[in-house]
């Protein structure tokens, strides 16, 4: 045994040790010094120059045993030397062999077979073998064929002891290290578990069979929402899934009854505030196998899908709507384009043909709209639109907006008004999505503005321009100012279902202008018209990307 290791594990054990053998030491040492004061008188004659020599070398290697540091095992092996050296001299030279001797020296033997390999314990056993040689020649006198055959089989007597006791020694040692071995392999894989799943970004609870935690990461307290311990505490304290109809599921009993394992992304999970979060819960039963006794247990995997639900959600309704939205012009110039073709081959009114053709291309113009729009949104929400900045002189800038759709306005007996700041100068953005917000703005209050006017302003702002488009159109409630720039709102005014629309032009206007780091407002009465501000700075770093937009002001309702 390695005596640091010793010391190691336990240095009251290694200090216990090192005063014993001092005291074992100094015990030996005055029995010697009373032998040569003749207090104890030994029946054998010996050597009395021999006890001051002995007692002094015991005394100084027990004092060395306690106070030279550190103590390794290299000094181990010089004491053991020291000590069979020492031991032989005081057998050969003064106190003989005797019973108390042989014990002396098992006692000895057994202890360096302790810290030493085997070899260490036969070297000590031949220097007793030694030393009992020499107090057999040194003291030819006291000894004849009887006495020297009891001294070879006492002398055997005590070999076979020492190898009974270095086998046994060697046994519980091997199973000692076996022990160890196993407890720092389990150790190990323990830890190696624990470190995986605390690094895992699901929520990971295992628990036994009466659904009591037994092991747990941070992402299952994340996701339950909990800062204290679960270790040792039933599930069913923490875990309350309800489903959909928000009927409450017993986790005990659904664990417990679980035998192969299951998945259910049906579930919820109701939080102290009253929030609700979707849950993904897995439970895998825990088997030994067959013929092995044990603990066994459950698995349970969470995590929070609420956002993989909206994303679900969406893309259901984006299939629903887009599905429903292309249909009906589909159909509309389906049948335009079959009536044409039927007034064409009977010969009926060119006026009516035409007609017929107008609406097939308005709805495909529709169509043509919404697939732009739908493109558009696909590379803003993927961050693939690039921003080229450029200067725009606003003064010709407006001027072509308002050409561009004072036709559409005259259509609808629509007065479309400009009112452009005199210093107005110019405005450093990218010319594209400025003119795709300000459309959108545009065309909307010209199809929801029945009478009046449509008026687009331009004028300075802190470092950058301010917009506004105005209309006296049906207006927007307060409910819907808050979700209309949501992916595919739509009012739910009759008035606002009169007219074609996906739902996606403001959202992708919203895209658009946090693109340009701009920001946007809304101020709109029921009934009286809206009015749609945005804010666009001048952005002076021409290599600005559409990532650093994200922190960009959301559009707030003006109250």
């Amino acid at each position: 045994m390695d005596p640091q290791k010793l010391q190691t594990v336990d240095k009251h054990v290694v200090t216990a040790i090192r005063v014993l053998g001092l005291a074992v030491s100094l015990l030996v040492a005055l029995f010697v010094l009373l032998v040569y004061k003749q207090t104890i008188v030994l029946t054998e004659s010996y050597y009395s120059w021999a006890c001051l020599p002995a007692a002094a070398a015991i005394t100084l290697t027990g004092l060395a045993l306690v106070f030279w540091e550190p103590y390794t095992i290299a000094k181990v092996r010089l004491y053991s030397c020291a000590y069979v050296i020492i031991a032989a001299g005081i057998s050969t030279l003064i106190i003989g062999f005797g019973s108390f001797t042989y014990l002396c020296w098992l006692l000895l033997i057994g202890t360096i077979g302790v810290y030493m390999p085997r070899r260490g314990a036969i070297l000590a056993f031949l220097g007793m073998t030694a030393s009992i040689a020499a107090w057999i020649i040194v003291h030819p006198d006291l000894h004849d064929f009887s006495t020297v055959l009891m001294a070879a089989a006492t002398t055997a007597v005590v070999g076979v002891m020492i190898f009974i006791l270095l086998r046994i020694l060697h046994l519980t040692t091997d199973s000692i290290h076996k022990l160890d071995v196993s407890q720092e392999k389990e150790g190990l894989e323990h830890s190696q578990l624990t470190s995986l799943v605390n690094s895992m970004a699901d929520g990971v609870v295992a628990v036994d069979e009466e659904a009591n935690v037994i092991l747990y990461n941070a992402a299952a307290l994340n996701v339950l929402d909990i800062n204290s311990s679960m270790q040792g505490v039933s599930i069913g304290k923490f875990l309350h899934p309800v489903t959909a109809e928000n009927a409450t599921i017993d986790i005990v009993n659904l664990i417990q009854n679980t035998r192969t394992p299951t998945t259910n992304r049906d579930l919820r999970i109701k939080y102290t505030d009253g929030s609700f979060a979707n849950l993904y819960l897995a439970i895998a039963p825990v088997h030994l196998g067959y013929g092995k006794e044990g603990v066994q247990g459950f698995v349970l995997l969470l995590r929070d899908i609420t956002h993989e639900k909206s994303l679900e959600e969406e893309r259901d309704e984006f299939i629903s709507v887009v599905s429903h939205e292309l249909r009906t012009p589909i159909a509309i110039s389906e049948g335009n384009i079959s009536n044409a073709q039927i007034i064409v081959e009977k010969g009926g009114d060119t006026a009516a043909v035409k007609t017929a053709l107008t609406e097939a291309h308005n709805q495909i113009v529709f169509l043509a709209d919404m697939i732009n729009d739908l493109a558009t949104l696909s590379r803003a929400e993927r961050g693939k639109l690039t921003l080229d900045v450029e200067a725009i002189p606003l003064k010709e800038f407006v001027a072509e907006l308002t050409d561009n759709y004072t036709a559409d306005a005259r259509k609808k007996n629509l007065e479309l008004k400009t009112e452009v700041a005199d210093n107005i100068g110019q405005l450093s953005s990218c010319k594209l999505y400025v003119r795709e917000v300000l459309q959108n703005f545009i065309t909307n209050a010209i199809k929801y503005t029945d009478t009046g006017s449509v008026t687009l302003r331009a004028q300075p702002a802190d470092d950058g321009i301010l917009f506004t488009v105005s209309d006296t159109g049906i207006g927007i409630s307060k409910a819907d100012q808050e979700r209309v720039f949501d992916k595919f709102f739509r009012s739910e005014d009759y008035r606002t279902r009169q007219h074609n629309g996906t739902g996606l032009g403001l959202y992708v206007t919203m895209k658009l202008a946090k693109i340009i780091h701009a920001n946007i407002s809304l101020e709109s009465e029921l009934n009286k018209g809206s009015v749609f501000s945005i804010v666009i700075p001048n952005i002076h770093d021409t290599k600005a990307t559409p990532a650093a937009a994200d922190a960009a002001p959301h559009a707030s309702p003006a109250a």
